[in-house]
């Protein structure tokens, strides 16, 4: 399996992981407002912080960039490659990786 395959099954089962806690907080809803409907509500938004925490480590691990714009830190996406250099995006706040204005002085200054 190359690395386009595996970051497509990657993607995949976070999609699957998504849409099951998409699924618990619309069951969480049917619950009659009580003490444990609260504790279900605690227990839910935990473990999506988990989710999303353990999603960013992974992402940074296949190579993807991390933004620190929000916590949980945010997955940058490949928006377009200078050469051998990959750029990366924020999706939340639009901050590019590396920032080009640097990449371009550092490729000026030692040209």
């Amino acid at each position: 399996m190359d690395k386009a395959e595996a970051l497509a099954f990657f993607a995949t089962g976070m999609k699957a992981i998504k849409d099951t806690f998409s699924a618990l907080k619309t069951a969480k809803e049917l619950l009659p407002d009580n003490r444990n409907k609260v504790e279900i509500s605690k227990t839910i938004d935990e473990a999506e912080h988990n989710f999303k925490i353990a999603e960013a480590q992974i992402a940074q691990g296949l190579g993807y960039e991390i933004c620190q714009c929000k916590f949980p830190p945010v997955i940058m996406t490949n928006v377009e490659n200078i050469g051998d250099t990959k750029i990366f995006k924020c999706p939340e706040c639009g901050k590019k990786f590396p920032e080009l204005d640097n990449m371009l002085f550092a490729k000026a200054y030692t040209t």
